[in-house]
This record gives C-alpha cells, structure tokens and sequence, in this order.
C-alpha cells in the first residue's frame, strides 16, 4: 500500500482479498517526508493512520512493525526531511457484534425505534475489556429471535451502533435506541436541543437543605484519575445543569429527583459530590 493518509476502508478491501494461505498478505505501507517536520515518529503515525490510536501506535513500534530508514527505532524519535517510514499494518478490529441471548425489558418497539428498560448491571455498548455482555448485544440477539429489524449505522465503528444516549452501568431507566439512520438522526437532535425530559431518582447520603435548588458546575474528565470525571473551571470543564428536588427524607439519607438539563458524562454523580457540604451533609 502507497502513503498518504490511510484510509481504514481501503486497509479493510486488502484483508478482505488477501490470500490467507500466503503469510506474506500483510498490509505494508511506507511514507517519505517531504519536508523537515522535527516531529515526534509516533504523533506522525496518528495523522498518517487516523483510525489508529496513538497507543495503538506505539505498542506497532514497540513490536518493531516500524521502521525508519530501514532501522527499528522509538517512538519518540524526531522524523527529518528525506527519512522513509515503513509501517505494516494490522487488520482492523472488527465492529460486529455478536447476539447474544441477555433479557431486556421492551417498552415500545416499532419499525423507527426500540425502548427499553435497561436494568442495572449492564454496559449499553461494547468498549474496553467490556466485548461482550453489553445492551447491544442483546438488542442484536433480540432482533434476529424475537422480532424484524436492525440497529442504525451511526455509530457502527466505534461498536455503538443506534445508541442515541447511554445510561452509566450501574443506572437503571428508559433508554432509546435507533433502528434507522434517519430515526437516529432526529432523535440526536432532540437530545442536543434538550427536548427531551431527563428525570432521574437517587438516593444520596444525609439531609439536604434546600429540599430544592440548581447545581450549575463545569464538568469535565478527571486531571489525575483515568476514567473519572470531575468539576473543572478550565478550558476542559462543559457547562452542566441539574436540578434536584427532595422527594422523601429518611434516617440518613434522602430521595431525590434529578433533572438533567445537560447531558454530560457521569453528570448526576459529580454534581451531588459537589454540593457544597453546608447544604448537603
């Protein structure tokens, strides 16, 4: 294969009529720089195999898949003006999904549409160490049994084919998925123009005062801990808006219904750690 940018569909075609009898069908492709960029060989990489993580990158250099000028090398070597990079190229994860027969809960069901009670315990979509056991493979295995249809394609290459919204492992509610691109579409823009009512119920640690008031903090991925999310007064942290009511007051704790006005990650749990702890001990 020639240089440029790789196209992930183009790398695809070659595995999928590669002769697998032949060991030598491996994807190779090489690149000349042009220009004296003093870039780091790995950051180089990712612009040139954009479906590739920069991790992934890496761990193809760490296991000598990559040469410059003929030599095996870090990556954080400096590319120069005239060097040759040679690179061979796994194929592509792939992003079927297998069905798999898990219980759901269908709310409605039509030929636009699925909504489901998705119970606690459960991942929405296939993701890191997570491959399988997910909501879509449920919903893969539910359309192929149970009734007609399929999941839309938006979203297909990162394993998360009709998830319109997602709910967090552990939360349990109403979710929609799409059974069609068009279905998709609209339902994603009634959800980034916040037409779409999200009330959720908790029950949180002490007695709040006031039983009803707005938590308006920037939200954004943790500064120190993978995975984690946290409030952030910087270029990183988003807008994020919940309103909570006090439902009911037991010993200790208390019952309490969250609207979401935004839709950000781990939103309901960073915003109850975050009041302040004279109005929510």
């Amino acid at each position: 294969m020639r240089g440029g940018k790789v196209d992930r569909e183009a790398l695809e075609s070659f595995y999928a009529s590669a002769d697998d009898s032949n060991a030598e069908s491996q994807a190779r492709v090489s690149f000349q720089l042009r220009k004296n960029l003093l870039k780091r060989l790995d950051r180089y990489l990712v612009d040139r195999v954009p479906f590739m993580s920069r991790t992934s990158i890496q761990k193809l250099i760490e296991e000598n898949a990559v040469t410059v000028n003929g030599k095996e090398t870090k990556a954080s070597f400096k590319l120069r003006l005239g060097d040759v990079i040679d690179v061979m190229l796994p194929p592509p994860p792939s992003n079927a999904i297998p069905p798999e027969e898990i219980p759901i809960d269908v709310i409605h069901e039509d030929d636009h549409l699925i909504i489901i009670n998705k119970q606690p315990d459960i991942i929405v979509h296939p993701a890191r160490g997570n491959r399988s056991g997910t909501l879509i493979n449920a919903l893969s295995w539910h359309f192929q049994n149970r009734t007609s249809g399929e999941l839309s394609s938006v979203g297909e290459d990162n394993c998360r084919p009709g998830v319109v919204h997602r709910l967090d492992r552990f939360t349990s509610g109403v979710m929609v998925a799409a059974k069609n691109d068009t279905a998709h579409w609209r339902l994603g823009r009634q959800f980034e123009k916040r037409k779409t009512d999200k009330r959720y119920l908790a029950i949180v640690h002490g007695n709040i005062d006031p039983y009803a008031d707005r938590i308006e903090h920037p939200l954004g991925k943790h500064p120190t801990a993978r995975e984690k999310y946290a409030v952030r007064y910087d270029d990183l942290g988003k807008d994020a808006l919940t309103i909570y009511r006090v439902r009911e007051v037991y010993d200790g704790f208390s019952l309490v219904e969250l609207e979401l006005k935004t839709g950000r990650t781990h939103q309901i749990r960073v915003s109850c750690l975050s009041r302040p702890p004279n109005r929510w001990r």
